[in-house]
């Protein structure tokens, strides 16, 4: 404990290693590769596994990707648009 007296807090990420989901996707394209991973055959990316960020739909031009309720706290600059 500290000084202010608050006791801490810990997160236990579980992820898989990126190089190799890569492989796994090394013959498909961009959307065949989000569709995979909501399909569980290819692992979220490790950024997304500590954000707990979840692909639900993908189709060209879009996807939706929702966050676990206890994630929210870990994301402090909020979301940005890539075009």
């Amino acid at each position: 404990m500290t000084g202010h007296g608050l006791p801490p807090r810990n997160r236990t990420v579980t992820w898989y290693d990126p190089l190799a989901a890569l492989e796994l996707g090394r013959s498909l394209n961009g959307l065949e590769f989000i569709e995979a991973i909501i399909r569980g055959e290819i692992p979220v990316p490790p950024s997304s596994a500590l954000l707990g960020m979840h692909p639900q739909v993908a189709e060209r031009g879009r996807v939706v990707i929702t966050l676990d309720r206890e994630s929210t706290s870990t994301i402090q600059s909020g979301w940005c648009r890539v075009a």
